[in-house]
């Protein structure tokens, strides 16, 4: 039986053992995106943490997109997995959610150690419905104020 509020919900397939939301990082020089086509899948992680904790990207990459960063006196420390103090470098940008095609302002960190993770953490999940269907593989994000009763 299908719901009533499906055309609503909005799905990513992801991997057997992660959850994934599709997203493209708005370029502050030229309103470009990237990547330019499709979707990027950063991993659902409510582990990472943090008044900033929103998007994390490779090193590499927040340099190429030419990331405006914040000034180093309102950047806190980070800490790693494995517990270390990181000092994080923060830009406040736009991403796009082509799915749900809706943009959002976003902190999007990095550190100098990161060259692969690409995350949606906590401090962005918050500000939704996070729906994970193990069983068909998929997550749906939703605005706080669909589907509520």
């Amino acid at each position: 039986m299908e719901s009533k509020y499906a055309d609503k919900m909005i799905w990513w397939e992801y991997g057997f053992d992660s959850f994934q939301i599709g997203i493209q990082i708005v370029k502050p020089e030229k309103m470009d995106v990237w990547p330019q086509e499709g979707e990027h899948q950063f991993l659902v992680d409510t582990g990472y943490t943090g008044e900033t904790a929103e998007i994390l990207i490779p090193c590499e990459l927040f340099d190429k997109l030419k990331l405006e960063e914040l000034p180093k006196s309102q950047r806190p420390k980070g800490r790693t997995v494995d517990d270390r103090e990181v000092d994080l470098r923060i830009s406040v940008n736009k991403i796009y959610i082509p799915k749900m095609q809706k943009d959002f302002l976003v902190f999007i960190t990095t550190f100098p150690e990161n060259e692969t993770e690409y995350l949606i953490g906590a401090g962005f999940l918050k500000k939704f419905r996070l729906l994970l269907d193990g069983p068909k593989n998929k997550a749906c994000l939703l605005n706080q104020d669909e589907l509520l009763p």
